[in-house]
């Protein structure tokens, strides 16, 4: 069992090692464009948490931890609006990825029916190196 890091660009890596060695190739932070434009006809570009080299996966990682009231009031739209990102990115695979599992809990029940497209949202644990959708 390895040591949960704690600083959240730490977390980060941890989940871009754990889709590398469950996807079986690399992952990397990535600015993509968005199937999107400005209203002057400017593409509008993304950062990404996590990208494959091949650019069929895309993932945003959320490593906050739960709160009742910093979830209602900044934690739960700011990961929303990272899946209207990836909602708006052409991969075929688009992943939100939490590392708390109350956070990655109350998200999937607060999110139920809003989110649009096939956007899967799971837990990293990121002591086991395990992913979870439960």
């Amino acid at each position: 069992m390895e040591h949960e890091p704690v600083d959240p660009l730490q977390k980060e890596q941890r989940v871009r090692e754990m889709l590398e060695n469950f996807f079986g190739m690399v992952f990397r932070k990535e600015v993509l464009p968005l199937l999107a434009h400005r209203a002057d006809g400017s593409p509008i570009f993304r950062e990404f948490d996590a990208v494959s080299e091949d650019g069929k996966i895309i993932a945003e990682i959320k490593s906050d931890k739960h709160t009742d009231k910093g979830f209602h009031n900044t934690r739960f739209p700011r990961a929303m609006l990272a899946c209207r990102y990836l909602e708006l990115c052409s991969a075929e695979t688009r992943t939100m990825v939490f590392t708390d599992r109350e956070f990655f809990r109350n998200f999937k029940v607060a999110s139920d029916g809003l989110l649009q497209g096939d956007i899967q949202v799971i837990w990293a644990d990121l002591q086991s190196g395990q992913f979870a959708t439960t």
